[in-house]
């Protein structure tokens, strides 16, 4: 049944997609990453350098998790109504803008999460 709607899909919404499936595969790539290379390269250590790493990781995990549910949103839209206007009711353009702020908003979102991490971690992440 899924690959029947799959193939009932327009060129763009399946490229669409496609998109979203490999954004949400690097997000599980990188929410998965930290644990693997807290026990190769610090040997399990508590060690203030990896959650710095780390935190950078989980948070662009986050990015590509939200462009990815994002993308697939647009396609379910115009899958349910039958009608791309609906999906993205003023163009391309708003939705390379609608891209743009999401990616913004990521970006503030990890920025002030590596703030309070770094603070309640009484880590300097000063560099020169």
């Amino acid at each position: 049944m899924l690959t029947t709607a799959f193939a009932g899909l327009d060129r763009s919404a399946r490229a669409i997609h496609c998109f979203a499936l490999g954004c949400v595969a690097i997000a599980i790539v990188l929410l998965v990453t930290p644990a693997a290379y807290h026990r190769i390269v610090y040997k399990g250590a508590e060690v203030a350098a990896f959650y710095r790493t780390a935190s950078r990781l989980l948070l662009m995990a986050t990015v590509f998790l939200a462009l990815g549910l994002a993308a697939d949103v647009d396609v379910v839209i115009r899958r349910t109504t039958q009608h791309q206007a609906f999906a993205n009711t003023t163009g391309h353009r708003d939705r390379a803008n609608s891209c743009r702020l999401l990616a913004r908003l990521a970006a503030l979102g990890a920025y002030t999460q590596e703030q309070r991490t770094t603070k309640a971690l009484g880590v300097s992440v000063v560099e020169k």
